[in-house]
């Protein structure tokens, strides 16, 4: 992970292992594994989150795509009716009007 609240806590963790509480005593495990834990808990959730959020945009594209494919073929008869009735006119001016535009 690499949020700030991971990194402290894997610090923390690294820290417990790492310093000695003084005296010759041994470090401290538990808290180790209990930090441990809990940046597994929290990136499984994470990860099951990132993983919801993506299917849901996949989702919402699969569902856009068929209104852009409809518009794309609106648009694209549009422009074909432009274009035709700019040929058209065109025509209509150069055999009525003998105009060369």
């Amino acid at each position: 992970m690499w949020n700030p609240l991971s990194l402290v806590m894997e610090a923390a963790a690294i820290m417990a292992i790492a310093l000695a509480n003084g005296g010759g005593k041994p470090p401290d495990w538990q808290d180790f594994v209990g930090i441990v834990c809990l940046l597994v808990i929290d990136s499984t959730i994470s990860f099951i989150e990132e993983n919801n959020a993506i299917n849901a945009a996949a989702a919402l594209m699969a569902g856009l795509a068929s209104k852009t494919k409809v518009l794309k073929l609106l648009y694209w008869f549009l422009e074909i009716l432009s274009v035709s009735n700019l040929l058209i006119s065109f025509l209509l001016m150069r055999v009525f009007l003998k105009v060369i535009p």
